[in-house]
């Protein structure tokens, strides 16, 4: 039944997906959501089977049609990476489970998003905490590299000051110097 489901969604999407307006732009724009958060709960051969070929003609659809795609799939991915290597995204935005390291080394270089552990690490941590974290992201994944700034999804009563941490700039280093 959730097979079903699944691939009933990825079709409707694609049909969704078909006629808007940034399907003739010169790759300007970025389409950028949330799929298929069910996704991580498949077993890979179940995802790469099941769910894979239906985000991949979507993808293609849209970068066909010219739009950069950011892809966000819920939870621990690290499961799926090396078959999500196969998508082709134009940038990959991880939650703060996936490890960043492993990521790296199995998408080579792709744009990746990282976060951090909401709670834990922004809510409850420190602006320095927050600075050296975003720097331990940067030096660990290298170039390219994307910090992940998701304000929507923080807890109420964040510190301001943590979120603005948060979009201090990374001095861009070439080869991770």
């Amino acid at each position: 039944m959730i097979a079903t489901f699944a691939v009933g969604l990825w079709n409707a999407a694609q049909m969704w997906a078909s006629p808007l307006p940034w399907r003739r732009s010169k790759r300007g724009p970025i389409l950028s959501a949330s799929v298929m958060p069910l996704s991580v709960k498949f077993p890979p051969s179940l995802y790469k089977q099941l769910i894979f070929p239906h985000q991949k003609r979507l993808i293609e659809a849209i970068q066909g049609a010219g739009a950069l795609v950011r892809l966000h799939i819920c939870g621990n991915i690290s499961k799926h990476l090396p078959v999500l290597k196969n998508l082709h995204v134009d940038i990959l935005d991880l939650d703060w489970p996936v490890d960043l390291t492993y990521a790296r080394s199995v998408m080579g270089d792709t744009v990746l998003v990282s976060n951090s552990n909401p709670v834990a690490d922004i809510q409850q941590g420190t602006m320095a905490q927050i600075e050296e974290q975003i720097e331990a992201m940067y030096v660990t994944a290298g170039n390219p590299f994307l910090i992940g700034g998701r304000a929507a999804k923080y807890p109420l009563g964040t510190p301001e000051e943590n979120l603005e941490a948060l979009c201090a700039p990374v001095l861009y280093r070439r080869d991770n110097e």
